[in-house]
């Protein structure tokens, strides 16, 4: 998942009164469309632009009528909701910087992200041999885990260091703005699977590459001795 691709189609933007509680929240509030894609032109981003409030707006309102006890919550805390819907507000908003710098970018971005290369096969098989699987004693629940949240931020930083390349500096770090505004390293990671990734050096040696993503994303959870001068 990228981090611009945030949208959410007009047509299928679910009234804050349809909420029905014996449904899946993603049921009553459908998965952004531009989740999926960026619009090729301004006209229609402007179209759909206003789509993950509206989805952020349903998913609160989801929770405060039917609680949470049966899934666990899209949101950290209150501040991270509000947080959300700032965020998404000025996806729409002429004039903020995140709206200008989108809408002059979004034949970039679509060449970056259409033609990007990032992707790994992020399997156990893909760090570990088969014999190293088998030591686990059964404890590959976790690893995976842990691998999930590596493909992650692999993926997250590979395509920052790509739009950094290909689209500008302004760029990247509206895209590490976004990345910290709206939680996504701590949606895609524990705390706990953070420290263990970067205490494995074999899982830690495939995002250390991306020592800029570490140290303007992450640099909470590295050593600045460990970083080099990254893509600036």
């Amino acid at each position: 998942m990228w981090i611009f691709i945030v949208l959410f189609s007009a047509v299928s933007t679910v009234a804050l009164g349809d909420i029905n509680c014996s449904e899946h929240p993603l049921d009553s509030c459908p998965y952004p469309e531009l989740f999926r894609q960026i619009p090729a032109t301004v006209t229609e981003y402007n179209e759909l632009c206003r789509g993950p409030e509206n989805f952020i707006k349903c998913l609160g309102q989801y929770e405060k009528t039917c609680g949470t006890e049966n899934f666990h919550s899209v949101f950290q805390s209150q501040d991270h909701y509000e947080n959300l819907q700032t965020v998404f507000a000025e996806l729409c908003d002429e004039g903020t910087m995140l709206n200008d710098v989108i809408t002059e970018n979004l034949r970039c971005l679509n060449n970056t992200i259409s033609s990007r290369t990032c992707s790994r096969d992020c399997s156990l098989h893909t760090f570990y041999s088969s014999e190293d699987i088998t030591m686990l004693d059964g404890d590959t629940f976790a690893l995976r885990l842990k691998i999930t949240c590596l493909c992650g931020l692999y993926d997250i930083a590979c395509i920052t260091a790509e739009l950094s390349e290909n689209c500008g500096a302004l760029v990247k770090e509206i895209a590490y703005d976004l990345i910290r505004q709206t939680y996504f390293v701590e949606y895609v990671c524990s705390e706990r699977h953070i420290k263990e990734l970067f205490e494995d050096a074999k899982l830690y040696s495939m995002i250390k590459i991306y020592d800029d993503f570490l140290y303007n994303v992450m640099g909470k959870y590295v050593d600045d001795s460990e970083l080099g001068s990254g893509y600036f």
